[in-house]
């Protein structure tokens, strides 16, 4: 399986957590395993074309494919997976905390 052959359904976005090397102040790198991060910055890959909004369905136009955005890191926690060393989770629109916009 391979992501570019997912098509989300019922309003999930697919997304990647975007791997980041933090360096202490010492030169030493710190895993991401032992960083106390909540927040995770992930690229998004593709979008189901509607979400329930209040009950109605409505176009997907909040995020499209290629957009940052942060989320939780318990965000899709029962829908992630990881291929070739990158997480991939299937998250809902409500999941999604803020998009990142480029000035």
């Amino acid at each position: 399986m391979e992501i570019k052959d997912l098509k989300p359904l019922n309003g999930y976005i697919l997304v990647s957590d975007n791997k980041r090397k933090e360096v202490s102040a010492g030169g030493i790198i710190i895993p991401d395993k032992v960083k106390d991060d909540h927040i995770v910055e992930g690229t998004v890959h593709e979008t189901s074309p509607w979400r329930l909004d209040d009950g109605s369905l409505m176009p997907q136009e909040d995020v499209s494919p290629g957009d940052q955005v942060l989320y939780t890191f318990t965000a899709g926690a029962g829908a992630a997976w990881e291929e070739d060393g990158i997480t991939y989770r299937a998250i809902k629109p409500v999941e999604i905390l803020a998009k990142l916009v480029a000035e």
